[in-house]
């Protein structure tokens, strides 16, 4: 979906199927992840940023048809098949609007005096963007760095520790999101981490249209998911929510990163990148030894060999879970 979604606002032909495609594969999503539900406001500013420059065609139709379509679909199949989920989940948002709903208005009425402005004075908005585009993108970029460097510097010394009561047991479990972008390192090497959050940067600084969206969502689930994901000792909970957007963004910053050191003309530039990428797989490796070396149950085999053995052979066991 956000390959279509590249291929279409950087204007590749043909651009409706590129839109087409980007509606169809996003809209999908919605079905996968009830989470998936908290980027619909990124396409709101999608839509808000075209309208804005006087590109909204008939492209984006193709785009929003399928996209509206399949969210329909999403929550009607959330609701026909996941009923008591389904309202909990949305139940606590709703929960959480009527509770700050002085904040909702505010939000709303200043939604409104924006859309208002845009309306009434378009050019002269876009020409106040255009005019402190730099600075806007150096104070996105300060909030990014010191994000990062608090939750990886910061927060893990706080010790941070919250519980989380599960509604299926009787036990609570503790949860560290104090660590999670720490713990990220664990899989991705703290180099690729700091390599993927400067990249992120300097994504940042070099970002347009084409490459907005990607940016967007890949960003909105890292901050999201580190600042609370819940994350207990069983870490496939956490990892099975990072890998497919946050670990991904974090890739491609670094890739982006490496890949325009390495296209440098002064060859030191070059090095620093060879150097870099050097680190950083020396640094999946290291972090590898303990999954390459791991080993479960040992003898485990031997003693299945020896019960079946004992058997005829057309048993049948049964094990207990």
């Amino acid at each position: 979906g956000l390959w279509g979604m590249v291929n279409w606002l950087g204007n590749s032909s043909p651009r409706w199927l590129w839109a087409l495609l980007a509606g169809l594969a996003l809209g999908q999503v919605f079905l996968i992840r009830i989470d998936i539900f908290l980027m619909l406001p990124i396409f709101g500013l999608l839509g808000g940023w075209l309208w804005l420059c006087k590109r909204w065609d008939k492209t984006a139709v193709c785009f929003l048809a399928p996209f509206s379509l399949l969210f329909l679909h999403s929550l009607l199949h959330g609701y026909w098949h996941s009923r008591p989920y389904f309202l909990t989940v949305f139940g606590i948002g709703v929960r959480l609007l009527t509770q700050y709903w002085l904040v909702v208005l505010l939000a709303g009425v200043g939604g409104l005096l924006l859309l208002w402005l845009a309306a009434s004075r378009r050019d002269w908005l876009l020409a106040q963007l255009v005019r402190w585009e730099r600075p806007l993108r150096g104070v996105g970029i300060s909030l990014l760095l010191g994000w990062a460097i608090y939750n990886w510097f910061i927060r893990p010394e706080l010790g941070e520790v919250a519980f989380w009561f599960d509604g299926f047991s009787q036990s609570d479990l503790p949860i560290f999101d104090h660590q999670n972008l720490r713990r990220l390192g664990l899989y991705f090497s703290p180099v690729g981490v700091w390599l993927g959050v400067l990249g992120a940067a300097f994504w940042l600084w070099r970002l347009d249209l084409k490459t907005a969206v990607p940016f967007a969502v890949g960003l909105f689930f890292l901050v999201l998911y580190v600042n609370n994901i819940r994350n207990s000792p069983h870490q496939i909970y956490a990892m099975r929510r990072f890998v497919p957007a946050a670990l991904p963004f974090l890739m491609a910053g670094a890739a982006c990163l490496l890949g325009w050191l390495a296209q440098r003309d002064p060859p030191w530039q070059k090095g620093v990148a060879l150097l870099l990428t050097v680190a950083w797989l020396g640094g999946l490796g290291w972090n590898a030894r303990g999954f390459v070396s791991q080993v479960d149950y040992v003898g485990l085999p031997q003693q299945l060999a020896a019960i079946n053995e004992t058997m005829e052979p057309d048993a049948v066991l049964l094990f207990a879970s």
